[in-house]
Formats: structure tokens, C-alpha cells, sequence
């Protein structure tokens, strides 16, 4: 559903595409490959390129001659791994750090989106800045290349029955690390909604996607 699902349809539609292979559930059957399966490890093992999205799992090993290109998954406009203290993670995972580590040393490229989040994962990764991409997310080139799509607008709308007459915003607050494993989170940093139903007119839709506990729930509010 992230950068690797547009990345994989963008070969699709430019590539000879008889051999793309993904674990994603997001595309057709005959291109996944299950994880862990045999056939998955074969794949691996013989691929010349390797993308990512996320954090690679160690047991995943890294071939001789291989390219890893890690494309992650959002800009950081928080603190992030080594730049963030994490005191709630580490105290579950003593070892959560030097295991990323261990990960990040195994990519060859890291994509961003911006001059702003090319400098942060300098820091956040401890990663070489000449390896940093700053050539933007697939995901964003979607939506950038789909922005005047009228016909994709309404089928949008259509289907989460939004009026069509209706702009709509959407907020997408992401998780802070001294939420983890708390029965009770500190939500200060999301919006005031209610305060934002009083600031908008009704030509507008509010559209929210929460995610709380590895839990996620979309909402619409019309305003």
C-alpha cells in the first residue's frame, strides 16, 4: 500500500514485467511470492536488486554484489531512531538500535523526498549523505501525477461517499515513541478537530486516519 506497491506499478507499466516478483498483498496473485517460503529465499538469493520499504529482517541476508535500495516509507517531521532517545522501545528491546544498525549497514541507497528529510536520516540513520536519493517518494508521484484526474477524483469520492462538490482534507497523524506499549496514550500532539469543525465552512470534508496501538480506523466528518 506504501512506496514499494507504486514502485512495483510503475515497472509494471514501464518495464518488461514477466519477472517482477512481491510479497505485497496490494497486487495481482501471480506476482506475490510468499514470505519465507523457499521460493521467496531463491528469489532473494538471486535477485540483483533488493527494494525495501521498512526495516529488512536480519535473517534476510545480503548477497555479495547485490544492491539493497530502501525507499522507507514517510518524511520524518519528528525525531527518528538515532536522533530520538526512545527510551520506552529500548527498555522492551535492549538490543532495538544495534539491530537497526546492523540493518542499515546493508542498504546501498536511501530515498527522500526533500532537501529537509535528506539532512535528517544524515543523522536519524548515521547514514552517508552521498548515498541519500533526494528524488522524491513513488506514493507522492502518484498523487502529483493524478492531481488534475477528474474522473479518479470522482471514483475516489464516489466510493467513500463524499460529495463531489466537496474539497476534502486529511489528516494522518503518526505515532510518537513514548506511546509504545502504553495502555494509556499521551494524545497532545493531534489536532483539535471540534476546533477545526468551528474554523471550516461546509465546503469542506475532514477525513482522519488513527492509528493507536497498531490499530488503524479512518473517519469522515463532514464540516
Amino acid at each position: 500500500m506504501d512506496n514499494s506497491k507504486y514502485f512495483f506499478d510503475y515497472m509494471m507499466n514501464h518495464t518488461d514485467n514477466s519477472h517482477e516478483l512481491t510479497t505485497s498483498k496490494e497486487v495481482p496473485s501471480k506476482y506475490r511470492v510468499i514470505p519465507r517460503s523457499l521460493k521467496f529465499y531463491k528469489i532473494l538469493n538471486q535477485a540483483r536488486i533488493v527494494i525495501g520499504e521498512s526495516w529488512i529482517p536480519l535473517d534476510f541476508l545480503k548477497k555479495e554484489g547485490q544492491e539493497w535500495v530502501q525507499l522507507w516509507h514517510g518524511t520524518p517531521f519528528k525525531k527518528l531512531f538515532f536522533d530520538s532517545h526512545e527510551p520506552f522501545i529500548t527498555t522492551f528491546n535492549k538490543n532495538h538500535k544495534r539491530d537497526k544498525q546492523r540493518d542499515i549497514s546493508r542498504w546501498d541507497y536511501l530515498l527522500a523526498d526533500s532537501t529537509k528529510a535528506k539532512e535528517q536520516f544524515t543523522t536519524a540513520f548515521a547514514y552517508p549523505v552521498e548515498r541519500i536519493l533526494n528524488i522524491g517518494y513513488p506514493r507522492v508521484q502518484w498523487l502529483k501525477d493524478n492531481r488534475y484526474n477528474q474522473e479518479l477524483i470522482k471514483e475516489l469520492k464516489q466510493s467513500m461517499e463524499i460529495p463531489e462538490d466537496k474539497k476534502v482534507i486529511l489528516y494522518v497523524p503518526t505515532w510518537r515513541d513514548y506511546n509504545y506499549k502504553k495502555s494509556v496514550l499521551d494524545l497532545d500532539y493531534t489536532l483539535d478537530i471540534s476546533r477545526m469543525q468551528q474554523l471550516l465552512d461546509e465546503d469542506y470534508v475532514f477525513s482522519t486516519r488513527t492509528t493507536a496501538r497498531g490499530a488503524t480506523s479512518t473517519n469522515m466528518i463532514n464540516v
